[in-house]
């Protein structure tokens, strides 16, 4: 169940940020076939969370920092981690970098 803040956050965001979610989420959707299905949902809505932490926040490069969090957790869904250690990959800099 998400907090009434990040469901606030989340009916807010714009389409463009929608689409450029659902291109991250697809991407450690491949990565996580052996999941089971409620484990990828799980997986999709710790992408929507990182998404919109570090919404506006960019690598030294320019790309946008989340691009690093979706990496490691998609580092981990190649190696077949649990669910919790996927998600735990995409959330790890949220709490330092929000």
């Amino acid at each position: 169940q998400a907090s009434p803040e990040l469901s606030r956050r989340l009916a807010e965001v714009s389409g463009e940020d929608t689409l450029e979610m659902l291109g991250y989420a697809e991407q450690l959707q491949r990565s996580t076939v052996y999941l089971r299905p409620s484990a990828r949902r799980a997986v999709r809505f710790a992408v929507e969370v990182a998404y919109l932490s570090h919404k506006n926040q960019t690598r030294r490069s320019g790309e946008p920092f989340v691009t690093h969090p979706v990496a490691v957790a998609a580092i981990l869904a190649e190696t077949r981690m649990d669910r919790d250690t996927v998600v735990s990959g995409l959330l790890h800099d949220t709490v330092e970098d929000t």
